[in-house]
């Protein structure tokens, strides 16, 4: 089953678009609310998300106080990842592509 999101809205920007989502909502949930896809194999919203085969991998940062934005180190996988305030996600750049590939 997928994660249960919280009634509270939350602030992310994906992919440099600013977006108002359930806190707690997957990151490939909040994805498609702008129309946005990125790949998923082992993901279903009625299902537990286990982020097995790694297609939904995705940058993720959060601003600074300086409003710089400070990225993880590695992609996460979206389908096991919920949205919290302030949040950056990158759908579609050269590291998400190569973590992907393997």
């Amino acid at each position: 089953m997928a994660a249960i999101a919280d009634s509270t809205l939350v602030t992310i920007t994906i992919n440099d678009r600013e977006i108002q989502v359930p806190k707690g909502e997957l990151i490939v949930e909040s994805v498609k609310r702008l129309g946005l896809e990125i790949p998923i194999f082992c993901y279903h919203p009625r299902m537990k998300p286990v982020g097995m085969c790694r297609m939904c991998l995705v940058e993720v940062g959060f601003k600074g106080p300086d409003g710089s934005v400070r990225k993880m180190p590695k992609p996460q996988a979206g389908c096991t990842l919920p949205a919290s305030d302030g949040m950056v996600v990158y759908t579609d750049t050269e590291m998400v592509h190569r973590d992907r590939k393997g």
